[in-house]
């Protein structure tokens, strides 16, 4: 398959309209949902009472993996639902019986003893050991219930032996509460529309965690008829794109890297070698792309190092006094280096004897690798901005 580059250019545009057209509408993800929001949102879907009855608690005891764990003639009765009672995520109280609800769903280390603690605060509330249930809920399943948290003692409790799995299930979001949860909402619709709106906005949300939600299936079905509508088919088909657009990415690298450097030239080049042939000092490195910039300015009473003002690996931008060879570097008297700690509150390192970050009155300038800053900041003020850090540098130098 031959593909150029209007063809990858035609689809990055239909690709980027696609996302663009993407509804996010689930108010869930406007919000912070850590494991105690799911433990909460739980229990009001389970203790959700219609008719006198508790619809989904009794669905939900129907999972496989729940029922597994139940006698036959298990009756639900009127219960009662707690978040953290007892620290417990989610604790469901019948009449004679108790479901301890442990959530690891973003994976939360187990607590020493902890099933074997939570059951203990339920025997002490008068709960028979028989009458206990315990489920440890997980994001996907792979994550194993310890030994540290379920205890010989626990297993005791819950009637755990190589030979019976006991009162205790391990479920997952995924493969258990997913399905349950879909099937909640077609069981909700005669129950209002406020149990069936929340239902189908959390499904929604747990759905999006494992790439099922209802966005992410409208995405792959655009993104399919998109690819299909270019011919993309084989993985061959899938491997000249990519190449192709490796190439494209590349020579727009090159041509933004370029275009950056222009903008440098005009408008920080040319005023820094005005002010520099103004002072009698050297413009010594001028080094520019998209995500980099360097700027060396001689000093007169600097042997070792010049005045920079650089890009560092983390992208931010610092400036100050910087060494031209680590291993022999510029000293300065006690006292300039007091003056620049405790009046500018400059930092040193074997590279830069003094340097500092641009302080939060000029965060602007910050930060190269953004549109913003090439477009606006360079072509307004970032030269001036320069030029008064060489100052700045200047007068600590000359304060004895």
């Amino acid at each position: 398959m031959t593909i150029n580059n209007d063809t990858i250019l035609n689809i990055a545009k239909e690709l980027q309209r696609l996302i663009s057209e993407l509804n996010r509408d689930n108010l869930l993800n406007t919000v912070y949902v850590n494991e105690n929001t799911h433990s909460r949102i739980l229990k009001m879907i389970l203790e959700y009472s219609h008719d006198g009855q508790y619809p989904f608690f009794d669905s939900f005891l129907k999972i496989p993996k729940v029922a597994g764990i139940l006698p036959k003639e298990f009756s639900i009765g009127k219960i009662q639902c707690y978040n953290e009672r007892n620290r417990i995520d989610l604790l469901i109280e019948g009449k004679d019986y108790a479901f301890i609800i442990e959530n690891k769903i973003y994976n939360a280390i187990d607590q020493d003893r902890q099933i074997e603690r939570y059951l203990d605060g339920c025997i002490k509330r008068g709960y028979k050991q028989d009458h206990l249930y315990t489920l440890y809920l997980t994001s996907d399943g792979t994550k194993l219930v310890s030994n540290n948290s379920l205890t010989d003692k626990a297993k005791s409790i819950l009637g755990i032996t190589p030979e019976q799995i006991g009162r205790f299930a391990g479920i997952s979001f995924k493969y258990d509460l997913l399905p349950w949860l879909r099937a909640s909402i077609n069981d909700s619709k005669d129950m209002g529309s406020q149990i069936n709106s929340a239902l189908i906005q959390y499904t929604d949300y747990v759905a999006e965690m494992f790439g099922e939600g209802v966005i992410q299936s409208q995405f792959k079905d655009n993104m399919q008829a998109l690819l299909e509508k270019y011919g993309i088919k084989t993985v061959a088909d899938f491997n000249d794109s990519i190449d192709a657009l490796s190439r494209l990415s590349s020579s727009l690298i090159a041509e933004r890297d370029g275009y950056c450097r222009k903008l440098a030239e005009n408008y920080i080049s040319m005023p820094l070698r005005e002010y520099c042939k103004q002072r009698n000092v050297q413009l010594v490195e001028e080094n520019y792309s998209y995500r980099f910039l360097s700027i060396r300015i001689s000093y007169p009473t600097l042997k070792k190092s010049t005045f920079r003002f650089r890009t560092e690996g983390d992208g931010r931008n610092i400036y100050g006094i910087s060494n031209i060879n680590v291993d022999e570097g510029e000293v300065l008297s006690e006292v300039r280096k007091k003056h620049f700690a405790e009046i500018q509150h400059y930092n040193s390192t074997p590279w830069w004897p003094e340097y500092r970050y641009p302080d939060d009155e000029h965060q602007q300038f910050l930060k190269p690798e953004a549109s913003g800053f090439w477009e606006t900041v360079i072509t307004n003020d970032f030269a001036t901005y320069v030029i008064k850090a060489y100052k700045e540098v200047e007068r600590l130098l000359q304060q004895d």
